[in-house]
């Protein structure tokens, strides 16, 4: 209980925007890296290489400096960051509290599935050294996007569909 309070009492210090992101990345199970933060935090959408605007950077960064969000390391030369298992699922409490945990997991499976078609044509050959390791480092993120569209009819069916779609290199 004690813990418990102690993050109630950090969480309530935060500002709105601030618990709003912090709820949103409850959804992550692992290490994610900025712009999958900036995609799935936003209320805009975002690409996989899409740059976060810098008050998007500043509201993480101002909740890695109040230990609320941890950095995780860096894969490719880019930050990781994570939530603590006791954060995360207290995250996960306030998003459900939200009303937004269907369209935050929704909005995740959504970023992960454009991050898997952008990689597709580059996994065979020389390229794919290139992007094993980032698409490694998010191998929780994807099976979690998999399960949560999976045990949703119609977004497995939006998935299966994406599956079937031929993404072509970029020049």
């Amino acid at each position: 209980r004690t813990l418990r309070g102690a993050i109630d009492w950090s969480y309530r210090l935060l500002d709105g925007e601030e618990q709003r992101l912090f709820a949103r990345l409850g959804v992550f199970n692992g290490a994610f890296s900025l712009p999958a933060a900036a995609a799935i935090g936003q209320d805009t959408a975002a690409t996989p290489d899409a740059e976060p605007p810098l008050a998007f950077i500043d509201r993480l960064a101002s909740l890695v400096d109040k230990s609320m969000v941890r950095m995780a390391g860096e894969v490719d030369g880019q930050p990781r960051f994570r939530l603590l298992v006791v954060l995360r699922d207290y995250a996960k409490e306030r998003l459900a509290a939200r009303g937004e945990a269907e369209a935050t997991a929704t909005r995740h499976l959504t970023y992960y599935l454009a991050a898997a078609e952008r990689a597709a044509p580059f996994l065979e050959g020389r390229q794919a050294t290139e992007w094993l390791p980032s698409l490694s480092a998010d191998r929780e993120e994807f099976r979690a996007a998999l399960a949560f569209g999976l045990a949703r009819p119609a977004l497995a069916q939006r998935f299966a569909q994406a599956g079937q779609r031929q993404p072509q290199p970029e020049v």
